[in-house]
């Protein structure tokens, strides 16, 4: 029995080791961006398997990845350039020392996903064969180096957007419109295979609940939102939650602010909308209300309004709407970029049940606290029961903040946090589509 659990353990050590001396379709791309392995393979998957990680829908998915500063330049500031953001007295070198340590987020690819006949606008990773990874219009050989490229990336996303809003304005059918920019972006310890299915639930959700009068144009963005290792696991993921709420401010100061404050800017689309879900929350959050910190030339980005901005069971502190607190470096000022602001709380989310770090936005003592005890005048405070639907048409506040223990309320698939990602059902859809039905029209 000793000897054959020996050849046991040895042929499963062949096994490994011989996989391991295997090189993957883009490895060299991979070893130039220090992004291989099976850990940060998990946020390009779509480069490798672009068909059948798709979305259900037209849309669009903006892959970010961290990537060393030393695999760009010998000098961090000759390319990352910072300036002041708005309604924050904070230095260039705190906003250099949030955006660039060791590594910093860079823009891997971007992909024109839909069904079957997905292609990439922009991709950092090249491969020897022609594989499944078909590029489309624009294509480029992007000059400059992986920084320099991001932002090139962004200007083809800019490009291929209009040509693909401009193409539906000029047929006879108004219902080919499109009525919504709609940016998602999901949370903590979420790999871009789930980031995919989430994102196809929240769109799918939130067309089905309109019966027909939603017809959005979806990007999604995938960010690096977990460490993994199999020997320490599930406790590594743990130690890696203050890391990752520094990341997801990162993407919001980053290249999600770029997104919505550049590329989208002034597209002929009557409706923007941002939604976050928990970290996912936390990054759309700042990359609305207070994003970019990052410039091409040093100025600073104009600001770009946003519609509404909905915050699913978010990670972040409430603090960071109001200036006087005193605790929040970066703070939001009542986040002026969006014309409204929605945000969700329930009982059930055990993962946000942590009062005693901060007033997390998706913790029902944050609720009771802001909407009952403190400052409810500042709120419109609502409850929503399990069908999501919910008559937000009249509500004139800035903020309107939902008490939603009837509706998140189930372990979702394969999650913790008790109810914390509960927001994939059709309910939900429920709730987002009345939200969305209740905002003005455009001038």
């Amino acid at each position: 029995m000793a000897f054959k659990n020996t050849m046991a353990l040895l042929l499963s050590l062949f096994l490994i080791i011989s996989c391991a001396s295997k090189p993957t379709e883009f490895n060299d791309s991979e070893d130039a961006l220090s992004t291989g392995g099976p850990t940060t393979q998990q946020f390009h998957s779509v480069v490798y398997y672009p068909h059948e990680l798709s979305l259900n829908f037209p849309g669009y998915i903006v892959g970010l990845e961290k990537v060393p500063v030393e695999n760009i330049t010998d000098n961090p500031k000759d390319v990352i350039l910072t300036s002041k953001v708005p309604n924050n007295d904070v230095s260039d070198t705190y906003l250099f020392g949030k955006v660039v340590e060791k590594k910093t987020l860079l823009v891997t690819h971007i992909m024109n996903s839909r069904n079957d006949n997905s292609c990439a606008i922009y991709s950092a990773y090249e491969s020897d064969s022609e594989g499944n990874l078909e590029r489309c219009s624009p294509v480029e050989n992007y000059p400059g180096n992986l920084y320099e490229k991001s932002w090139r990336a962004m200007d083809a996303l800019r490009t291929v957007l209009k040509e693909d809003i401009s193409e539906r304005l000029t047929t006879d059918d108004t219902a080919d419109d499109y009525t919504h920019i709609i940016i998602v972006v999901m949370g903590w310890n979420t790999n871009q295979e789930e980031a995919v299915r989430n994102f196809n639930s929240l769109g799918s959700n939130l067309v089905a609940a309109s019966k027909g009068k939603a017809n959005p144009l979806f990007i999604g963005l995938s960010w690096p939102s977990l460490w993994e290792s199999s020997i320490v696991d599930p406790l590594y993921k743990l130690f890696s939650y203050p890391n990752k709420a520094d990341d997801a401010d990162e993407v919001g100061l980053t290249w999600l602010g770029v997104l919505i404050h550049e590329t989208i800017k002034g597209l002929e689309v009557p409706k923007t909308v941002v939604i976050g879900h928990s970290f996912g929350a936390r990054a759309t959050s700042m990359a609305s209300c207070v994003g970019p910190a990052i410039t091409r030339d040093g100025t600073m980005l104009p600001r770009n309004n946003v519609d509404m901005l909905i915050s699913l069971q978010g990670a972040y502190s409430m603090n960071r709407f109001y200036p006087n607190d005193g605790i929040e470096k970066l703070h939001y000022q009542g986040c002026e970029q969006a014309g409204k602001v929605l945000l969700t709380s329930s009982v059930h989310d055990l993962a946000m049940d942590t009062g005693r770090w901060a007033p997390f936005v998706g913790n029902e003592t944050t609720f009771k606290e802001f909407c009952i005890d403190k400052i409810a005048d500042k709120f419109s405070c609502q409850k929503v029961g399990s069908s999501g639907l919910l008559d937000l048409s009249n509500i004139q506040k800035h903020f309107i903040y939902v008490d939603s223990d009837d509706l998140i309320k189930y372990n979702a698939h394969k999650s913790g946090g008790g109810a914390h990602s509960d927001i994939y059902r059709i309910q939900m859809g429920n709730l987002i589509w009345s939200a969305l039905e209740g905002l003005p029209d455009a001038n």
